[in-house]
């Protein structure tokens, strides 16, 4: 036993006092092969070129040297509808509004993100694989292996690659829609822009037809009522004129109220005549006399037929008068109802015209002269 190991031994190690001496510091030995060399710097180094090198390598090969180039298209889109200008101003914008009946074009935001939803659906990839045939082309043997799409991959599965070479968004601050597409041929890659595009203006076609449609149907309803009621007006009055022989029993009444006048200023100028005549032959009936009240009478019994024509119990205008004057009315009230909704359909027709979509190619899809895809340096950096 050594000193130290007896004044461990024998030292009260719960008094908490300090060892009575300083311990040895532990050293680690270096592994070193069978001639003594040290090998940690071999690890090192093999550990960054394991990690480091070998991988940038590899994706340099890769893609100088495998890596299909991928052609990009783009293309910014506008959705605008024409709104009548505000305010009812006198300028230059408010006069062409109220010639053309265009005003001021604004956003329209929600059918923008309906465009979007359209162009990334299943429906889209189907009619640009029967318009371009894309799944031939994407299958096709030339392309790189790691970025074809396989031959028996499902629908599914080339939705999802598709997702990869057709990027739309729309951008809430310029209001405009940028589109992305891509092919591993620029011509391909140009018409799967024109074709999107085309599906976009019918899609918006749609959307015009159909605010159209909505803003007609009321007012097309209210026409033909309006004009079915109008007719039935009409008619009504007709029939009434056939069957009374009489066109209009207002006019009637008013001749008749003239002829009625006209026998009364005869019938006082003969009674003016016949006192004169009386006081003349001093109560004698002289031919002259007779001739008078015989003429008298004739223009009294006239008179008595003419009144009971307007106003006899019988046949009369009187009675005429009032079912010609409702029907009179019902056919005015038809008439107003009829100019109204004719009003009203060309009132909505200049709302649909003033709410017209337009879809505008702020920057429209031009050839891609070079391959932007894959980028080689930046994607080797990012491997290393």
């Amino acid at each position: 036993m050594t000193l130290n190991d007896r004044n461990k031994k024998d030292y009260d190690w719960s008094d908490g006092d300090e060892l009575p001496f300083e311990p040895a510091p532990i050293r680690r030995r270096r592994r070193t092969d069978e001639s003594g060399t040290d090998r940690s710097w071999l690890r090192k180094w093999g550990y960054n070129v394991g990690v480091l090198i070998v991988p940038s390598v590899v994706a340099a090969i890769y893609f100088y040297g495998f890596a299909s180039p991928i052609y990009e298209t783009d293309t910014v889109l506008s959705l605008r509808n024409s709104n009548a200008s505000a305010g009812g101003g006198v300028g230059f914008s408010g006069a062409l509004a109220a010639l053309t009946g265009v005003g001021d074009m604004g956003r329209a935001k929600d059918e923008s993100f309906a465009l979007v939803t359209n162009v990334r659906s299943r429906e889209a990839l189907i009619e640009l694989d029967e318009t371009l045939d894309l799944r031939t082309h994407f299958a096709d043997p030339s392309i790189n292996y790691f970025q074809r799409l396989p031959d028996d991959a499902s629908f599914e599965g080339f939705y999802s690659y598709y997702g990869d070479f057709v990027a739309i968004l729309y951008d809430e601050v310029t209001g405009q829609i940028v589109l992305h597409t891509r092919a591993f041929d620029k011509d391909l890659a140009y018409q799967m822009a024109q074709v999107i595009i085309r599906r976009g203006e019918a899609l918006v076609n749609q959307f015009n037809q159909r605010a159209r449609s909505d803003l007609m149907h009321i007012t097309n309803a209210e026409v033909t009522d309006a004009e079915e009621r109008l007719r039935k007006a009409n008619a009504a009055v007709t029939q009434f004129r056939l069957d009374t022989g009489i066109m209009d029993p207002m006019i009637a009444s008013q001749a008749i109220g003239t002829i009625i006048t006209t026998l009364m200023s005869e019938i006082a100028k003969i009674q003016a005549e016949i006192t004169a005549e009386t006081q003349l032959s001093s109560g004698r009936v002289t031919p002259q006399l007779e001739s008078l009240r015989n003429k008298l009478q004739a223009l009294q019994a006239q008179s008595d037929a003419e009144q009971k024509r307007l106003t006899g119990r019988d046949e009369s205008m009187a009675k005429l008068l009032a079912p010609y004057q409702s029907l009179l009315t019902d056919q005015e009230i038809a008439r107003q109802t009829y100019i109204a909704s004719l009003t009203a359909q060309h009132a909505s027709l200049a709302e649909a015209k003033r709410q017209q979509l337009y879809l505008i190619d702020i920057v429209a899809p031009t050839l891609s002269q070079e391959a932007r895809r894959p980028q080689r340096l930046r994607a080797i950096m990012l491997t290393f």
